[in-house]
């Protein structure tokens, strides 16, 4: 699956891990995976940058029956790419082994 970013694309790189938060009516993490790929689609005007994900199953399938809530977490990400600040990461780091 591709997604295409317009906003922090340089903050991606090809083995990063992510973290999708869904917003109304989930308001939480429900997807996790690591970037495979990255490159631009300059097929269209003001070219987004366009990332393959390879979905960790395992974690999003437990995602999918118990997301981590904008509750939990502590906020809602607003940006299409961010850095989890330290007290946020230890909330990820505790709910997915491995997102580093």
């Amino acid at each position: 699956m591709g997604w295409w970013l317009t906003k922090n694309i340089g903050l991606i790189e090809k083995g990063d891990f992510i973290w999708a938060y869904f917003t109304l009516p989930i308001s939480g993490v429900q997807g996790v995976g690591k970037v495979q790929k990255k490159w631009v689609d300059d097929s269209h005007a003001g070219p987004p940058t366009v990332i393959r994900i390879k979905w960790d199953k395992t974690l999003t399938k437990k995602l999918w029956k118990s997301p981590i809530t904008f509750k939990e977490l502590g906020y809602a990400p607003r940006n299409a790419a961010i850095h989890a600040y330290p007290k946020y990461q230890k909330v990820l780091d505790t709910r997915l082994p491995g997102n580093k």
